[in-house]
């Protein structure tokens, strides 16, 4: 659904944030011919993302690094920044779009899913429902779309398409 709806070119550069072991980009890989570059915090799952993409022949490269520095340490630019369940987990996430948006090139996609609150949830059921999602899930904290889409546009981005799939689940 994401690959479909963010219209990615074939062959296009793409940095995948908390690739985990690599599934995503592997499949970016083989679908588009992408390059592709997966980060990851845990040397375990670098280590299987490796495994898995020999297995797969394909070559994405996998790196060791923490998102929120990813801006430190990455030189290079990207046609598509990736990060699909990983946002909510990160301390500073919109510290982390700013930074990120260093590493597009003009005119590149983010492409961004994850979990988010309604924009109208009471104290009451942000403490009933989401609460013990975030403290469960080690999530830092889980805002609604519309404060993204307010962070991305403060930051300069052009919202092509976004979608609260809620009724879909």
């Amino acid at each position: 659904l994401l690959v479909d709806k963010a219209n990615i070119s074939k062959r296009a550069k793409i940095l995948d944030v908390g690739c985990g072991i690599g599934g995503t980009s592997i499949y970016l890989s083989r679908k588009l011919n992408a390059v592709t570059t997966g980060i990851t915090i845990s040397p375990i799952q670098l280590k299987i993302a490796k495994k898995l993409a020999r297995l797969h022949k394909v070559n994405p490269t996998f790196l060791l690094m923490d998102a929120e520095q990813m801006h430190l340490h990455l030189k290079d630019k990207f046609d598509v920044i990736w990060i699909v369940g990983v946002l909510t987990h990160l301390i500073n996430q919109k510290k982390f779009l700013q930074n990120a948006t260093a590493l597009l090139k003009r005119n590149g996609k983010f492409v961004l899913g994850d979990w988010m609150v309604s924009k109208n949830i009471t104290n009451s059921e942000w403490n009933e429902y989401v609460k013990p999602v975030v403290g469960g899930m080690l999530m830092s904290n889980s805002y609604s779309i519309s404060t993204y889409i307010k962070w991305f546009e403060e930051y300069g981005y052009i919202i092509s398409y976004a979608e609260d799939i809620t009724s879909h689940t």
